[in-house]
């Protein structure tokens, strides 16, 4: 009898043994798997996070360049952004980008033709005044258009902050 003891004590212990390995292994690769997904979520937070800051960034830039005399061409960049907005940005984020982009756009347009004939000659500049005003008729609508950019461009930057705080 006293060997039986020492024999169903031993396979006791070693199936312990067993099963408390399989257990910490499962452990381990649970945790494993969730640092993991940490990690990746992180990294998309990351993403979007200079998405979103580029964003903003391209529409203030947008916005001093269509006010300048010789404003630069920022085509490529928006080309750019555009793709990087349909990959990365959620649905919501890049429908308020398309629309905020399109105010944008009709906003740019009536503002040059709002505005005064400039030349940039050397160093000066100077600026062409007509009697009567032939810009006088884009200038109510250049300020509707601008008003309605700047309410989609605050939209979007609300959008942009709620979407960023739902993912921590």
């Amino acid at each position: 009898m006293k060997d039986y003891i020492s024999i169903i004590s031993a396979i006791v212990a070693g199936l312990f043994a067993l099963i408390s390995a399989i257990v910490a292994w499962r452990l381990k690769k649970a945790t494993d798997m969730a640092g993991q997904r940490f990690s990746i979520d992180k990294e998309r937070r990351d993403e979007k996070k200079v998405l979103y800051t580029t964003i903003y960034e391209l529409l203030e830039l947008a916005v001093r360049e269509t006010t300048k005399i010789d404003g630069a061409n920022l085509g490529n960049e928006f080309s750019k952004m555009n793709a990087q907005v349909h990959i990365l940005a959620s649905q919501n984020i890049s429908e308020w980008y398309g629309e905020t982009c399109i105010a944008l756009d009709e906003w740019a347009s009536l503002h040059h033709k709002a505005s005064p004939k400039r030349e940039k000659i050397r160093d000066q500049v100077f600026t062409t005044v007509q009697s009567p005003d032939p810009t006088a008729k884009y200038k109510e609508p250049s300020e509707k258009a601008y008003e309605s950019f700047r309410t989609l461009f605050l939209q979007i930057t609300k959008e942009m902050r709620l979407d960023l705080n739902s993912d921590t």
